[in-house]
């Protein structure tokens, strides 16, 4: 029981917890029934979870990623004669998104043509939803995003900008009045299914960028402004509620620690005869 629920924790901790739950009760009942003599897995250890430093981006990584996509959209890794219609270019929409808005995946998803303000300079994008997908069910769009935080008025760079304008001329006819439907859609229009976009953008990234994912966009996002500006606004535009969950699994940067040079210099001077 310990170590399968320590395994589990490699995955998700709230996984692991829901799961200790289950067994919990599984055994309880075992016990009251005389199957076993006590529930094994009141002393399973704390469960614990390797905690990984943040890891970002840079410049330099991103561009040559945007490359590698961009290449492998247009089938460049194909040979010749094997190459056929040209990929779906969702993948990078979605990065260029991820990238200028910090938003977590099905935020992404989830984002409607109505939600862009093209009149406001720079042009704003308002967050306000998520895409869930429960059991049973066909995936849909949550009118209200993860917590209260995660509702938000980012302001957008040029090169999203000129992603959203791409996308919006490519918008059908039919659907060019319907100002609630979303940007990034499957290839028939409909909701996104973040678990095919992973595999495809799995496929797409390759070896050499496998460590790269829509939640590295999030940490580079929260690193670079929190140099600029402070882990406060990188929390904002984030969707936090504090800077802390911000701090301690986003941003890539070490502590700085307070300026004590004066009282160790003094410390040495007052020790040196």
């Amino acid at each position: 029981m310990d170590a399968y629920l320590n395994e589990v924790a490699q995955v998700g901790r709230q996984k692991a917890r829901v799961q200790r739950v289950i067994l919990m009760g599984m055994m309880g009942y075992a016990v009251r029934h005389d199957a076993i003599a006590e529930n094994p897995v009141r002393d399973v250890s704390r469960l614990r979870r390797q905690r990984a430093k943040p890891r970002a981006t840079d410049a330099d990584t991103l561009l040559a990623l945007r490359s590698h996509l961009a290449d492998w959209c247009a089938g460049k890794d194909l040979p010749q004669a094997k190459r056929g219609p040209r990929r779906s270019p969702q993948i990078l929409h979605v990065s260029d998104l991820a990238l200028a808005t910090g938003a977590r995946p099905n935020e992404v998803f989830a984002l409607r043509w109505c939600d862009v303000n093209f009149d406001a300079q720079p042009v704003q994008l308002t967050i306000c939803g998520t895409i869930v997908k429960v059991k049973g069910k066909p995936l849909y769009r949550q009118e209200w995003t993860k917590n209260d935080a995660g509702y938000r008025t980012v302001q957008l760079p040029t090169f999203a900008v000129d992603t959203l304008l791409r996308l919006r001329a490519e918008i059908p006819p039919e659907a060019s009045d319907d100002p609630e439907r979303l940007i990034i859609t499957n290839r028939i229009g409909g909701i996104m299914d973040s678990r095919n976009f992973n595999r495809r953008r799995s496929q797409a990234r390759g070896p050499e960028f496998d460590w790269v994912t829509v939640q590295t966009f999030r940490k580079t996002v929260a690193t670079m402004i929190a140099h600029e500006y402070g882990p406060d606004l990188a929390a904002s535009q984030l969707g936090h509620a504090s800077n802390a969950v911000t701090r301690a699994h986003y941003i890539d940067q070490p502590t700085l620690a307070p300026d004590f040079t004066a009282v160790l210099d003094r410390s040495v001077a007052e020790s040196v005869p």
